[in-house]
This record gives structure tokens, sequence and C-alpha cells, in this order.
């Protein structure tokens, strides 16, 4: 007869674990996926009832998202030393950045499709925009990267704008151990803290001064012109 284990049950997913510069598999128990489970949607929970805050100054607004007690909350919890998170929890909560972000790009997918429409309205303006991404990353700040000796993580952190669709393709395609990621985490990381809050004071900014039209940012901008000068 085979003895009944009383450990927790196990789920058949092996996840990769890297510790000490190696990588090995495991196959985390229901209670480690419970568990983080539990921490990710407290986290997520408390950023959204926190809720969005805005400082004004002047003309211009910081504004504080959700994103950003998430952030720091998660921060916090992976540094504090009263309770440190294992290896093997921080593997498990790599699978479910993955799955997330997944979800989080399905969802936003639902929303392009009614928005298309608007891109004709747009303009020269969101081709200027696009210009603009290619020569400020990979013209410019990948050979910056490359001279500071970043290696690959430069590659990373200038292919793009690293939104939260390239952090989905560089954790499917290099892993999160990889320098690649790093570089892409690192700027999205940045620019989900800082970027908010320093692209919402400079729109405050430059918006409270008149001397920008919006107006003049659509196609028709030169023949409104000529009509209305």
């Amino acid at each position: 007869m085979k003895n009944q284990s009383t450990t927790t049950p196990e789920v058949d997913m092996p996840v990769v674990n890297v510790a000490h510069g190696q990588a090995r598999l495991f196959t985390p128990t229901a209670r480690q996926w419970g568990s983080m489970i539990l921490l990710s949607t407290a986290v997520c929970a408390v950023a959204i009832l926190a809720g969005t805050h805005k400082i004004p100054l002047g003309n211009a607004a910081i504004v504080l998202m959700p994103v950003l007690w998430a952030v720091l909350m998660g921060a916090v919890i992976g540094v504090q030393k009263v309770r440190p998170m294992s290896g093997q929890s921080r593997a498990v909560a790599s699978v479910l950045l993955n799955v997330s972000i997944v979800m989080f790009l399905g969802a936003l997918g639902t929303q392009v499709g009614p928005s298309f429409a608007k891109l004709s309205s747009l303009g020269p303006a969101i081709l200027l925009q696009e210009v603009g991404h290619i020569f400020g990353t990979v013209i410019i700040a990948l050979p910056v990267g490359v001279a500071l000796g970043m290696g690959r993580t430069a590659i990373g952190a200038t292919w793009a704008i690293d939104r939260e669709s390239y952090l989905a393709y560089a954790l499917q395609r290099f892993g999160v151990k990889s320098p690649v990621y790093r570089g892409v985490f690192s700027v999205w990381l940045l620019g989900s803290v800082f970027g908010a809050v320093f692209i919402s004071l400079l729109a405050g900014l430059l918006g409270g001064m008149g001397i920008f039209d919006p107006t003049r940012l659509r196609w028709r901008w030169a023949w409104a012109s000529a009509r209305d000068p």
C-alpha cells in the first residue's frame, strides 16, 4: 500500500527558478500559487482603492495614478527583510506576470477596434510621434547605451518606447532573467513612476502658456489656416 503524503498537493506546472546563476525546474505547490495570487491581488486592490491624486502646481499638476502605488508597494515587498521572498516565490511571480500581461493586452486589444477610426483624424501627428520614437531611442539612445557598456540591456531599453506590449514580447522571447528583458522592464518602470509625473507636469505647463493650438495637429491644419488665418 502506498503511503499517503500529508504535504500540500503540487500543481503540475514546472517553473524555472534561477538561483546563484543556475537555472533549475521545480513544481510549485498549490500553497505557493495561492499565496502569490492573493498577494498580487491585494496589491492591485490597495492601489485601485488609493485612486488617482492630483497635486496642482500653478497651471500644471502632478498626477499620481494607481500604477504608481502598485509599483511602489511591489518594490517594498521585494526588498523588505522582515519576511523576504524566496527564489521559488519569485519564479511563481514571474509566471503570473506573464499571464497577467497577456490578459492585459487582450483587454487592451478590445479597445483598439472602436478607436481605430480616430487615427484618421490625427493626421501627421501620429506619424511624427513614431518618427520621434525611432529617432530618440534607436538613433540617439542606443549608441549612448552601448558606449556606456550596457551591452544587450541597451537593446531592450532602446528598441522602442517599452510599454506593456514590448514587456510581454521580451518576457516571452528572452525570459525574465535576460539582459534584454531587464532593459525593457527598467525603462517601463521609469516611465510608469517618473514618466507619467513628468508628462503630466510638462503638458500642464505648456498648455497653460497659450502658445500651442491643439487644433493645428489635425491633418487639415494647413487648409484650416488658409481659410481662417
